[in-house]
């Protein structure tokens, strides 16, 4: 911290188990001023900030997670990036005219005793916690299998014209990949790709996609924990270029009914001694990897409650939609829910869109792959054409939840020796669905086209 000025502020996130990145800003002063004190900072905030729905900041009446209480929220200082929002023809210098600093930092949760003078003292890890969530199932993998997990999101977002009431889609309709279409917006583009690097984030595309005025850039893969921050400040940093450029991001999984909507794919891999296991050898010969595939497609009902969780995702989660929206897995198949990439060694979750909690869903998927490994599941046949053109055959496959009460059921009946159960606990799981049920209640009398107004800036 020896060059944050008095002027800096912290942007301290956590993600709440509707998807919402939700932020405390602590001047830099106050965080200064505890360094040299021997007084740390550590917040105080009510249980119910992990327990609201998207689309409404109260939490429903039957939570366990109330405004009753206490809940510590303590920076992790080691995770801090910075960033400087890049504007057109800069160098990215924050001394030039209109260049923006923020650090950004995300926070962990831990059980707070009021009663207890020293802050410090209790920090016993809160159960809804996503970061300590991730972390055990990361633990858990890497004790039971001996492998470590890398993964990298895809990033898909929308601009809109900054209008008031009647904002537009940056370029109007033009298609997936056009030339013109990148044209509209290529300097917003280079200027986020070097925001993002100031914060340490490496983009490896980016390009025009199908819906108007939608974009999708992918960074590159890091360690599992550092993958979920660097999804939560990228679309941080994207949404405060957009703001600098006069433009508004929307990261909403369905933003138009008759076009495509926007995922959060996850792409990953499984590190043993620094040599990624899909390329040592023959895909086809690795038993600890297909089995760990295997674990994911037995979850993927379940998995779907925590990677396609809000109601509006089950429009976006439909067929021939390049959505995953089968329980199957491919080499190089986009329409199933896991599409296997040989030749770059890792594989793609596809059944994910910005409404999940990044850090729950890469948990998720550990732990679901963790139990294929430990019970030595076998991996089925691969799909190798559209699942959508085997309807009504022999060979039909079986559909993900089709909407967000069947996909909640998945998770809740769940046995306790499952593995999304075992993770999460009964009492996570518990408030998670209450707070999604809550959210479905409330959505229940929207017409889709109110549904996505209403999430349209909600993530």
């Amino acid at each position: 911290m020896d060059n944050v000025g008095v002027r800096d502020a912290f942007r301290v996130w956590w993600v709440d188990y509707c998807g919402v990145t939700r932020m405390r800003v602590i001047p830099a002063a106050r965080v200064l001023r505890g360094v040299k004190g021997g007084d740390p900072v550590q917040l105080a905030l009510t249980p119910a900030c992990m327990g609201m729905p998207a689309i409404a900041d109260l939490p429903p009446r039957d939570s366990p997670l109330t405004a009753v209480g206490e809940v510590g929220f303590t920076p992790d200082w080691s995770s801090l990036r910075q960033a400087i929002t890049a504007l057109p023809h800069s160098s990215g210098d924050s001394s030039e005219a209109g260049a923006k600093r923020m650090l950004f930092v995300p926070g962990d949760f831990s059980e707070l005793d009021l009663s207890l003078e020293d802050k410090a003292a209790a920090r016993e890890p809160w159960n809804h916690c996503s970061r300590s969530i991730l972390r055990r199932a990361l633990g858990e993998l890497k004790d039971r299998t001996g492998v470590s997990m890398k993964m990298g999101f895809e990033t898909e977002f929308v601009l809109y014209e900054n209008g008031g009431e009647h904002q537009k889609p940056l370029g109007g309709d033009l298609t997936y990949c056009a030339a013109e279409k990148y044209a509209v917006a290529s300097e917003f583009l280079e200027c986020v790709v070097e925001t993002l690097a100031v914060a340490g984030i490496n983009t490896e595309q980016m390009h025009a996609e199908s819906a108007p005025g939608q974009y999708e850039i992918s960074t590159q893969y890091s360690d599992a924990m550092v993958a979920a921050d660097e999804c939560v400040l990228t679309r941080a940093l994207i949404a405060a270029v957009a703001v600098e450029n006069g433009l508004r991001a929307s990261f909403s999984p369905k933003p138009f009914a008759s076009q495509a909507g926007q995922g959060a794919h996850v792409h990953f891999s499984l590190w043993r001694d620094g040599l990624n296991q899909w390329r040592r050898r023959n895909w086809d010969e690795l038993s600890l990897t297909n089995s760990f595939l295997a674990g994911i497609l037995h979850s993927a009902p379940a998995l779907t409650a925590v990677c396609s969780s809000s109601p509006l995702s089950f429009q976006r989660l439909v067929p021939n939609s390049w959505s995953g929206t089968w329980q199957a897995y491919g080499a190089y198949n986009r329409e199933c829910a896991l599409r296997l990439i040989p030749h770059e060694g890792h594989a793609e979750y596809k059944a994910i869109d910005p409404s999940a909690n990044p850090y729950l869903a890469a948990a998720s998927i550990a732990a679901a792959g963790t139990n294929g490994i430990i019970h030595k599941m076998p991996l089925p046949s691969p799909t190798t054409t559209n699942p959508a053109a085997l309807i009504g055959t022999d060979a039909e496959l079986s559909r993900l939840p089709t909407n967000l009460e069947t996909a909640l059921a998945a998770l809740c009946t769940q046995a306790p020796g499952e593995p999304l159960r075992n993770l999460f606990g009964p009492a996570v799981v518990d408030a998670f669905c209450c707070v999604k049920r809550f959210e479905h209640e409330l959505a229940a009398n929207l017409t889709p086209h109110e549904l996505q107004s209403k999430y349209r800036f909600r993530y």
